[in-house]
């Protein structure tokens, strides 16, 4: 796994999304106390990570993204549901 770039806890607290260098972001229990803690979901998409918010409802996350390490120039918003599910792409 990539050294984490950014992340953001859902609004009510219970969930961490961390997003790695590359192109993945892993989702966390925040009230977990297994030690080591154990990833309650992940998705990969396009692009590298440069940001991620939760929606207020907290049933999507957003992820800007930059080119990638391999020199694709993908950029844009990629919108997932908690699933991992990729909803929508805005590029720019």
């Amino acid at each position: 796994s990539d050294a984490p770039t950014c992340l953001a806890f859902s609004p009510d607290g219970n969930r961490l999304a961390v997003a790695e260098d590359a192109n993945r972001v892993t989702m966390w229990d925040a009230n977990s106390r297994d030690n080591p803690a154990k990833p309650i979901g992940e998705f990969v998409g396009a692009g590298r990570n440069t940001a991620i918010a939760w929606s207020p409802d907290g049933t999507h996350i957003a992820r800007a993204i930059g080119s990638n390490a391999g020199g694709m120039d993908e950029r844009g918003i990629e919108l997932f549901d908690t699933s991992g599910k990729r909803l929508k792409l805005w590029p720019y």
